[in-house]
């Protein structure tokens, strides 16, 4: 049976340095991500040593859709930009989600998350998800990255995509 998920009822965790946040969103439309409004959610960073903690939420208007997932896929996702905080490396290259290996949904339905980030290899990373007492939501041992440039962005977002709508 996986571990429990580590307690994360202390926040921020002890010993943790807070990390800026203000336009992480326009930096990613820079380098070609561009996010609407309901998945510019991520509130809050920090580090602790190797680890990044973060902080997430739902705009009011889509709180009560929460209900509807497991997890709700925008509030993962802005959770996960934190990634942007350099967990794997310092370098300018961004990662993007690509295995998910040991996931565990522990509870569904919320609004706002808790993250903590644990590098575990070269390009993976364990979560422990909790919502805002620290309660588990959701645990994965391992999230496999794989890197991206703003140029390989850029060429996907402009190449035509015609294969992509047919039989």
């Amino acid at each position: 049976p996986p571990s429990p998920p580590a307690d994360l009822t202390v926040w921020p965790p002890t010993g943790a340095e807070p990390v800026a946040v203000d336009g992480v969103y326009e930096r990613f439309a820079a380098a070609g991500f561009v996010y609407g409004p309901v998945f510019q959610g991520l509130t809050a960073a920090w580090r602790r040593g190797t680890d990044i903690c973060a902080e997430a939420r739902l705009p009011g208007e889509q709180q009560p859709d929460a209900g509807r997932y497991g997890l709700h896929p925008a509030l993962l996702d802005s959770v996960l930009h934190s990634l942007a905080f350099g967990v794997l490396d310092d370098s300018e290259q961004g990662w993007l989600p690509f295995t998910w290996t040991g996931v565990r949904l522990h509870a569904v339905g919320a609004s706002a998350l808790r993250l903590r980030m644990t590098p575990t290899a070269r390009n993976a990373v364990a979560l422990t998800v909790t919502d805002p007492t620290g309660r588990p939501v959701a645990s994965a041992r391992s999230l496999v990255l794989r890197p991206v440039t703003p140029d390989r962005v850029h060429a996907a977002a402009t190449r035509p995509h015609a294969d992509l709508f047919r039989l």
